[in-house]
Formats: structure tokens, sequence, C-alpha cells
């Protein structure tokens, strides 16, 4: 099995939650953005792919893209701290 996933990532600012998954992120942004007012933080696009992958369920496919954009995001966070 073989998959391709994009997913925009925004920094987060400071006074935002951190938590474990996508969907509470992004209730949290949707509630937010409406009454903040402002323009929303730049977005970057994160590609994760993957291959050759045997997963049982849905949700054992999504914990691997976690994985995966957790790393790719940390891999850019180190990479802005030595721009």
């Amino acid at each position: 099995m073989s998959f391709s996933a994009t997913i925009l990532f925004s920094p987060p600012s400071g006074s935002e939650a951190r938590c474990c998954c996508c969907a509470c992120k992004s209730e949290t942004n949707g509630g937010n953005t409406g009454s903040q007012g402002g323009n929303p933080p730049p977005s970057t696009p994160i590609t994760v792919t993957g291959h050759g992958l045997a997963v049982q369920s849905s949700e054992q496919l999504l914990h691997v893209i976690y994985q995966r954009v957790d790393k790719a995001v940390g891999l850019a966070e180190a990479a802005l701290g030595l721009a």
C-alpha cells in the first residue's frame, strides 16, 4: 500500500494549546479564527508519502501519517531555527 498526503502546516501562536491530534487543532483554529479578526498565520504545505505499508485499519494509517507529519514538522522547525 502507498499513500500521499499534503497537509498545510501553520506554526502555533504562543497562546495556542498544544495537542496530539490534527482534529482538535482544526477545531481550535476554526473556533478562534472569527474572534481574532486578523489574518491567519502563513501556511506551509508539507507532503507526506509512504510506500510498502501494511496497515490493518484506517486508524493505524492515520497514526503512520501523523508520525511522518510530526517528523516533518520537527525538521522544518529545526531548519527555521538555523535560518
